[in-house]
């Protein structure tokens, strides 16, 4: 009798374990939000690419010794290309990338163009939409930015990108390359930072004087901001972007948040990388990016970019000048060829 109580006491707590309890509440999967334009109308930008120190996918381009292998960057529509490493130098009128002698300059964008195309099928002079590529990746990898509250060139951890409060909290600044006049000339590629000579750096005072910028990939790029201008094959001649407050463009120097109108022909993406998770559109000379010089409509309008070695706080990786016509030459103004095949 015992065991046939237990028995029924036993069946009892197992149905009661089986019958079904009361209903949960559903989830809920809110829908996204729909896409909005930015101020030019374009789409907002996917998420960032290969981040530092993460495996990027294999390269579909081989670059020749002493170039540099850039990832491609769907925001600029670009694939993976090589580009020279440094500045481009003339060898028996041929376009070469070494480390010893000075950059070409005094050549017009249409001589860069010809020379550039003149290595052979798919290379070319650096248009503006890789050099929005190169400069981006650069400013994406904290191993370019310089801090001065104990957190130097490379403060991220493996893997990290730039996060725009650690620019703020640190007071971190982009490199800017030789563009201290010290010294005052244009500088071979041995020499890393220059303080007095190019030969013999010394110590330099200013850590953004460093002249290499690290890229995503471990790459490495020489003077992509200072030392020497570099014609970008790029033509804007009547419709630049201007500050609405000087009612159109100017022969005069300006920060990039000011920058707020003229869009039409060449967008705000083309000058500074504005759709970047990393980018902060309060940013100007203080941090290392560069100036814009537009001149007024009608005058110039090819394309120079990261600035020389005279150009001091206004020179950086979006450091853009529109004021020169395509045939204008000038002993600080060189060029960078690259290979897209």
């Amino acid at each position: 009798m015992i065991l046939r109580v237990r028995y029924l006491w036993w069946l009892s707590l197992l149905g009661a374990a089986c019958q079904p309890g009361p209903a949960k509440n559903p989830v809920v999967i809110s829908t996204p939000a729909p896409s909005v334009g930015d101020e030019n109308g374009e789409k907002p930008a996917p998420p960032d690419g290969v981040k530092p120190g993460a495996t990027a996918p294999a390269p579909t381009i081989k670059c020749p010794p002493t170039w540099t292998l850039v990832p491609g960057d769907k925001d600029f529509q670009t694939t993976d290309f090589c580009t020279m490493t440094y500045e481009a130098r003339e060898v028996a009128n041929q376009a070469v990338s070494q480390a010893g002698g000075t950059p070409r300059v005094s050549g017009s964008a249409q001589d860069a163009r010809v020379t550039c195309g003149a290595l052979g099928e798919g290379f070319g002079l650096m248009n503006n939409s890789e050099w929005m590529t190169a400069a981006s990746n650069a400013a994406s990898n904290p191993a370019n930015w310089y801090g001065d509250r104990g957190k130097g060139f490379g403060f991220g951890a493996s893997g990290a990108a730039i996060n725009p409060v650690e620019v703020l909290n640190f007071h971190l600044v982009l490199n800017r390359g030789h563009s201290d006049n010290n010294p005052p000339s244009l500088c071979d590629g041995s020499q890393e930072t220059v303080d007095g000579d190019c030969s013999n750096s010394g110590k330099e005072d200013d850590p953004t004087q460093r002249r290499t910028f690290k890229l995503t990939n471990n790459e490495v790029l020489w003077d992509l901001a200072g030392n020497a201008w570099e014609w970008v094959d790029y033509y804007n001649v009547d419709a630049k972007p201007y500050s609405t407050a000087d009612g159109g463009p100017v022969a005069a120097f300006r920060e990039y948040p000011s920058v707020d109108g003229g869009f039409e022909k060449m967008s705000r993406a083309q000058l500074i990388p504005h759709k970047k998770s990393f980018w902060v559109n309060t940013w100007n000379t203080e941090q290392g990016i560069g100036g814009y010089f537009s001149a007024p409509n009608q005058s110039g309008g090819n394309l120079m970019r990261g600035g020389y070695y005279r150009d001091d706080k206004n020179a950086g990786l979006f450091f853009a000048d529109l004021a020169r016509s395509p045939a204008s030459v000038d002993t600080y103004i060189g060029y960078r060829c690259v290979k897209r095949k």
